[in-house]
């Protein structure tokens, strides 16, 4: 390959930093405005809420206007069988379970998740940070905005039960001034397409897949109440260059600035106790966060508790042999040590079972809440021979999983989040 003129080089820098510094005035003086998303069919404001049914939306259009994330508001009322002494406790992932996956397409897809996955990586975002729902953690709050955002404690005494909640999803997820991640909703190019996946079952011992299990009695069952019309409604958050200072709009450049992808990699399955396991990450990319949810089935209410974990580690190939740390059984350390320093950045602790490897915005920072670290995973081919990772695994092994919980099954899945650097590309 041969190589750029240095004068052609520092011109083209001088152009990248110019268009940087212009998207970042774009993102920090433009009016943030919202709008539902319409059903794809074009009628109505909400979908009904359906086991097991999938729901598309679009975006709304508006001129020069970007998508910068939407809000997800699941409206139901649930009968818990009062059966014979029945009783219900919440799995790990409560009401989020409520939805199994959301997927934005824009020509390909741009996210693919599992919902209940946004607080974990809300948490990762800086210290003491509020996790869904978006509880005051301090200072005033009114009891109606409460009620608006969620239904309260996710009830679990038999009866009819109403359950409202709204969470966010950001498609700028790397840092709230940086606009990799905006879809074009103009209208005259591509559609923002997003679909949303109910749960099959309300009611099992899956901590990801069920929002209830049943914690005693018999004759459990949760269903949805039939005389209550249960409703999915997404609403867009957007901006169209409009601003406080007059009647100019911004421009943005989204062409060569790459823009930022969410999704979740291939799981690791076929788990047994006492081995260890790696799994590869098999998406060749810049990675800002790898976030592993390890379930191991034996309770419901955690993903997987840290007692029954034994070795954690990440390695830059499938031997083990070069790894970027390890901990637990052969190490002299327990893996413990490697939750104490999440604690001593973050000021709390993730969920039991959560598990994050990459966490570029605020790793190595002084102050984890500017969000402007760049510990980030290179795995991306694109830049070049010998400048990248190619086959970095994740290991771990479990202490016992003897006793796994009907309907579950042991497994770990991985959330990325990058930025591509092909960008987006639009079609007519």
């Amino acid at each position: 390959m041969v190589a750029m003129p240095a004068n052609q080089q520092n011109n083209q820098q001088s152009v990248q930093k110019a268009i940087w510094q212009m998207n970042r005035t774009y993102m920090k003086n433009t009016v943030k405005k919202k709008a539902v998303c319409p059903p794809a069919s074009g009628v109505g404001l909400t979908q009904p809420y359906a086991l097991g049914s999938m729901l598309t939306f679009s975006a709304p259009t508006a001129n020069n206007a970007f998508l910068e994330g939407f809000h997800v508001i699941v409206d139901l009322k649930v009968d818990l069988a009062a059966g014979s002494s029945a009783t219900y406790a919440a799995t790990a992932s409560r009401e989020l379970a409520l939805i199994q996956e959301i997927d934005v397409l824009y020509n390909d897809t741009q996210f693919k998740f599992y919902p209940y996955i946004l607080p974990h990586l809300r948490a990762l975002r800086g210290i003491y940070q509020p996790v869904w729902p978006d509880s005051v953690l301090a200072g005033v709050h009114n009891s109606t905005t409460d009620t608006y955002v969620t239904s309260g404690a996710l009830p679990t005494s038999s009866n009819a039960q109403l359950v409202h909640l709204e969470f966010y999803v950001p498609l700028n997820m790397i840092h709230p001034q940086d606009s990799r991640g905006l879809l074009p909703i103009d209208g005259t190019s591509t559609q923002v397409q997003i679909n949303v996946q109910c749960a099959s079952a309300l009611m099992g011992n899956d901590p990801i897949n069920n929002t209830w299990y049943a914690s005693g009695g018999t004759g459990n069952a949760v269903t949805l109440t039939s005389a209550y019309s249960p409703t999915v409604q997404l609403i867009a958050k957007y901006r169209d260059g409009s601003t406080f200072g007059g009647p100019v709009s911004l421009p943005l450049q989204t062409a060569g600035m790459g823009t930022v992808q969410f999704q979740y990699d291939i799981p690791l399955t076929n788990l047994t106790a006492g081995q260890i396991y790696r799994q590869k990450i098999s998406k060749l990319q810049q990675h800002y966060y790898a976030i592993l949810t390890v379930v191991d089935g034996q309770q419901a209410n955690k993903y997987c508790t840290e007692a029954n974990l034994t070795y954690l580690d990440f390695v830059t190939d499938s031997t083990g042999a070069n790894p970027f740390w390890r901990y637990g059984i052969g190490t002299n350390m327990s893996i413990q040590e490697y939750f104490i320093g999440l604690r001593d950045m973050l000021k709390q602790d993730l969920a039991e079972g959560i598990i994050p490897l990459v966490f570029a915005p605020i790793d190595n920072e002084s102050d984890p809440n500017n969000l402007n670290g760049t510990h980030v995973l290179n795995m991306d081919p694109s830049t070049g021979a010998g400048n990248f990772w190619s086959d970095v695994h994740y290991g771990l092994q479990f202490s016992s999983l003897a006793s796994t919980l009907s309907g579950v099954t042991p497994r770990c899945i991985m959330h990325l989040v990058w930025v591509s650097n092909q960008g987006l590309i639009a079609t007519s």
